[in-house]
């Protein structure tokens, strides 16, 4: 453990850089900070979500819960007794923002070293640690795997995250970067990172700095990428092609790339990867369907083909379970577009929301969804309407979050004069224009008008 635990803070040292292990929103009540109790050194994470279960919002009273444990942990009644403690009181930082509880097997491994102990000296096994109300599968700590029942690694989970924007821009962007002033920055000292996809290249964006780092070149007109949470894999289909490859992120490097899908005879318009089911989804286009298949690329089968009309942009919610997309119908001259869901575990599709001129004047072709996890919504873009969009899982809410205004027919800004994608993270939003080349940020609830221009600086091979 301690091995590993030395390699994981390795890790973590390097790839701070990429990206920000406090994922929380300024708003929210949940936030991530460093471990620094003592007591929970030898856990293979060095971040904690605060508040706890119990409520504890200092890792100082956090660590004070745990110590009334001291006798047990000191006679060793179990050799996970404290790995089940620090995860109670002091759980790990994760994408989801929130607290992860341990799996069922491992409160039932611990009750039974030390129950019996506790009995002895007339203590009773707390209520708060009832086995029975800990998951025996889905997203719990305990096991370094996934389980075939579903249980998802605590590691997988907490490695660090990026953003995943799709098809980001179609030229490379080699200007300065704007920075706010820090009296109005409130981002936290790690920059975050977005994987980035220009004409040829895939890149890492780096948010504060505005640098860009080039993983990989030979792209033919920009690709739709995704991440692997967890195995830091890099998945990408470039446009126009019918392959899917992967690479593995190591440092600042992309290595082992290789072919994992190859659609033949159709075009890849979306790619999606499931991180806890451990799958690859894709869109394919002429004729359109979305596929499935392990993340190796074997065993691909078709979930949805006539159901399809212009389907783009795939986003997944592993922990719910559904596919998004958004499906372009209408004409050139009577657009209109739906955000559609696909439940995996029923096997049902259907429309969650219609996109039309009454509810979104002037506007033209959506494209680029992305996904909130943490709050359920999805997001996307519109050039002709030159707007960020929103709206619930349930179609529900829909909301503008920005849009170009105009005072006396001049535009007050031209951030989404060709918007491509959009995606969020933390409190904001961000998305690519290419006529400008720039990748801009705003509050993504829609409360701030304020935006933040971000033109990358310079790239850099690694």
């Amino acid at each position: 453990m301690a091995k590993l635990k030395v390699f994981l803070r390795h890790v973590y040292i390097i790839l701070s850089v990429f990206t920000t292990l406090r994922l929380c929103q300024e708003d929210d009540y949940h936030k991530c900070e460093p471990l620094r109790a003592s007591i929970c050194e030898s856990m293979p994470y060095n971040h904690t979500l605060l508040p706890n279960k119990f409520n504890d919002n200092s890792q100082d009273d956090a660590v004070i819960a745990i110590s009334q444990y001291s006798p047990l942990m000191k006679i060793d009644c179990s050799p996970s007794l404290l790995s089940f403690l620090c995860i109670l009181y002091l759980p790990i930082c994760n994408v989801l923002m929130v607290p992860l509880p341990p799996c069922r097997k491992l409160c039932e491994e611990v009750r039974s070293g030390c129950e019996s102990i506790m009995n002895d000296f007339d203590y009773t096994w707390p209520e708060a640690f009832n086995c029975t109300n800990f998951p025996t599968s889905g997203l719990c700590v305990g096991e370094n795997r996934t389980s075939s029942q579903g249980s998802t690694s605590v590691w997988d989970l907490s490695n660090p995250q990026f953003t995943t924007p799709k098809q980001m821009t179609s030229r490379p962007m080699e200007m300065t970067t704007i920075l706010a002033k820090r009296e109005e920055t409130t981002e936290t000292d790690i920059p975050v990172f977005i994987l980035v996809s220009s004409l040829h290249k895939l890149m890492l964006y780096d948010v504060s700095t505005g640098d860009l780092i080039t993983l990989h070149s030979g792209l033919d007109q920009g690709a739709a990428v995704d991440y692997h949470f967890g195995r830091q894999w890099i998945y990408w289909a470039s446009h126009g092609d019918s392959r899917v490859y992967r690479g593995s992120l190591a440092l600042d490097v992309l290595t082992d790339v290789h072919l994992v899908v190859d659609a033949v005879s159709s075009t890849i318009e979306s790619i999606a990867v499931d991180w806890i089911t451990q799958h690859l989804f894709w869109m394919e286009t002429y004729p359109s369907q979305i596929r499935v298949a392990s993340l190796e690329g074997t065993n691909p089968t078709t979930l949805l083909d006539k159901e399809l009309s212009n389907p783009k942009s795939i986003v997944l919610d592993p922990i719910e379970g559904y596919l998004f997309w958004i499906d372009w119908v209408g004409t050139l001259y009577s657009p209109s577009a739906s955000i559609e869901r696909y439940d995996i575990a029923r096997s049902h599709h259907d429309v969650i929301f219609n996109i039309t001129k009454d509810i979104l004047p002037n506007m033209g072709r959506s494209i680029g969804l992305a996904i909130d996890h943490p709050n359920k919504r999805l997001y996307w873009v519109d050039a002709k309407a030159e707007s960020v969009q929103s709206v619930g899982y349930d179609g529900a809410s829909f909301r503008v979050i920005v849009k170009s205004r105009f005072q006396n027919g001049i535009q007050n800004h031209n951030f989404l004069t060709e918007p491509r994608s959009v995606t969020v993270f933390g409190k904001n939003a961000f998305w690519s224009d290419r006529a400008t080349q720039s990748i801009v940020k705003t509050r993504k609830d829609g409360h701030s008008s304020k935006v933040k221009l971000h033109k990358p600086s310079q790239v850099s091979s690694p």
